[in-house]
């Protein structure tokens, strides 16, 4: 599941075949070297883009494009979520659903992803908040 956000809109795109892969759209947008991609502990996204580029036979460079929020936002070697770097950030409490106690990590498939009451949703504020 890849999830893309502007300042005014957020897609959610699942892929529901691996021979399919992204769409030609996401695709474009992923191994732009020149877009700011955004993460929350970006070790298997960098990993997934690093593939897509690949798979595209595109020559882009990832360095400087890539940016991981736990990395800028000052909280130490620790690896938090989203929603805590955001807290510790801004110094607001932010809630979001936890992807442990609901279980999302069972989640395998495009399929599977899109039938999980509430996890779009996750994906999407995921998205939103990096």
């Amino acid at each position: 599941m890849l999830q893309i956000s502007t300042l005014t809109h957020c897609v959610v795109e699942a892929i529901t075949h691996p021979s399919l892969g992204l769409s030609d759209d996401a695709a474009s947008i992923i191994v732009d070297g020149k877009l700011e991609k955004i993460f929350c502990d970006a070790k298997g996204d960098v990993k997934a883009i690093k593939e897509e580029i690949f798979k595209r036979g595109k020559d882009e460079r990832l360095e400087g494009c890539i940016v991981d929020v736990q990395k800028i936002a000052g909280v130490g070697p620790k690896r938090l979520g989203l929603g805590s770097v955001i807290s510790a950030s801004l110094g607001v409490n932010v809630t979001k659903q936890s992807f442990k106690k609901n279980c999302w990590w069972r989640l395998k498939t495009a399929e599977d992803m899109i039938k999980a009451e509430g996890f779009v949703n996750y994906a999407a504020a995921d998205a939103w908040g990096t």
